[in-house]
């Protein structure tokens, strides 16, 4: 065997990230992005379905309601993946849950290939919404996983590659859904069921990989598991710097696992669940996905001829910007307005989009890690809820001022990242809970409290 290279880590670890990746968060931002290119399709065919039925046609409003329906029903799906990743990693491992995660999405899948045939809009609903749950469980558990496998000198750029997965997703969601390829009439079915293929992917080798080293020795107490994953992923070695940290973190939070009511009146992390919910908010809040699910609408809003839109929305899977100006004077404004949203996606991808998902790993010991997941992405699948079915009225309310809310929220978010939220970079776990104890305690905190908090 060949000897490592010292600071470079082997194949397994870069491996690993590309296999969660593809099942993992890229199911999120692929569905985020998706569902604009079938949209008239599928309203057609809800309506032909209803015709058939009852020998009506819809209202389009009816339609539009239904349709609607369809869109917010990932997001409950969602919300609730996010609820029970929790308890399910913890009880089946970070590993084999993602397995099972898989089984979600191509059940969802085979419900949106069959829904034509079967003439049945609500096989469409009922495949959105498991896509959702398998959404919902991913975004969480990916980056639990990949965090918890990766070395400490190393967690930020592997950690990063969960975003870049949403992003991947989001770019592919537009390629996929151009009539070149399956955003046809005849196609879409295929469209919608395209996600069982990244989760036939990592179904198949993920089973490859190992359970995630910190869960095996800090949940399982499994010291020799936790060393030969770590091996595996990292190279040979002992790992001792690493495993004594593990040890360390282990020996201070105990073996109970804290459930969601402990997280939420316990003092010693009060400022780790302030930051996460103020910063995760970032992703709702600061409007990245409402230019995602109306990207279409907002470009035609724009100007941009109805038969160009789909080549431009790639822009936004390519960057990922933020700001949406709605100009039609002159022929070359409504480009510029395209460019400026090109801006924002890219600016989200540069900040919130590269950190926040990964915040929870970092501002967590491992006993909270599972219940901050959840109530984070219960946060953050709730806020998706709301603004894909609020945008519509606060552009038509606000017109091109309907971007001011989430630019005040983003520079609040500045501020309060700049001035309060600890930095994480190349820094241990207790390294970080101390500087959190000094905003939980205060600054002239007495020694008693310090080793309580330590404790805890």
């Amino acid at each position: 065997m060949a000897r490592p290279i010292p600071g470079v880590l082997p194949l397994n670890l870069p491996l690993l990230t590309l296999v969660l990746g593809i099942g993992g968060t890229f199911q999120y931002g692929l569905h985020i992005s998706l569902i604009n290119s079938p949209s008239k399709y599928v309203q057609r065919f809800i309506n032909s379905t209803w015709e058939k039925r009852y020998g009506t046609i819809l209202h389009p409003d009816t339609i539009m309601l239904l349709w609607t329906t369809i869109v917010s029903v990932y997001s409950i799906g969602g919300l609730l993946g996010s609820s029970i990743v929790g308890h399910l990693s913890f009880v089946f491992g970070r590993k084999k849950t993602q397995l099972y995660n898989n089984l979600v999405a191509i059940l969802g899948a085979v419900l949106m290939c069959m829904s034509r045939a079967a003439q049945s809009f609500e096989m469409i609903m009922l495949g959105r919404f498991l896509y959702g749950i398998n959404a919902g469980v991913s975004l969480n558990l990916h980056t639990m996983y990949i965090g918890e496998c990766a070395p400490q000198s190393k967690r930020g750029i592997v950690t990063a590659s969960v975003s870049f997965a949403i992003a991947m997703g989001r770019f592919m969601g537009f390629v996929i859904g151009l009539r070149e390829l399956l955003g046809t009439e005849e196609l879409w079915p295929y469209l919608l069921a395209c996600s069982a293929v990244p989760a036939l992917i990592q179904l198949l080798t993920l089973p490859f990989f190992p359970e995630s080293p910190r869960y095996l020795l800090i949940d399982k107490g499994d010291k020799e598991g936790c060393l030969k994953a770590m091996q595996q992923l990292w190279g040979p070695g002992e790992h001792s710097t690493e495993l004594k940290s593990m040890l360390a973190e282990k020996a201070a939070i105990g073996e109970q696992m804290k459930g969601l009511k402990d997280l939420l009146v316990d003092r010693t992390v009060r400022w780790q669940i302030i930051s996460v919910l103020l910063i995760c908010g970032a992703m709702q809040l600061i409007g990245i996905n409402a230019v995602y699910f109306y990207a279409y609408d907002i470009f035609h809003n724009a100007g941009i001829p109805a038969n160009e839109v789909p080549y431009v929305s790639l822009g936004i899977g390519l960057m990922e910007m933020l700001t949406a100006v709605l100009c039609d004077k002159y022929s070359w404004l409504p480009y510029v307005s395209s460019m400026l949203i090109f801006i924002f996606t890219m600016s989200f991808g540069l900040g919130p989009g590269g950190v926040t998902c990964v915040l929870p790993t970092e501002l967590f010991v491992q006993c909270y890690r599972p219940a901050a997941y959840a109530i984070c992405g219960a946060f953050l699948w709730l806020g998706l809820f709301v603004i894909g079915l609020a945008f519509p009225f606060i552009e038509e309310a606000l017109g091109t001022f309907c971007f001011i809310f989430f630019l005040v929220y983003c520079i609040l978010m500045a501020m309060y990242s700049f001035w309060i939220l600890p930095e994480t970079k190349d820094r241990t776990m207790m390294e970080i809970l101390e500087s959190f104890n000094k905003l939980n305690f205060g600054a002239k905190k007495d020694k008693e409290d310090k080793l309580v908090c330590t404790r805890l």
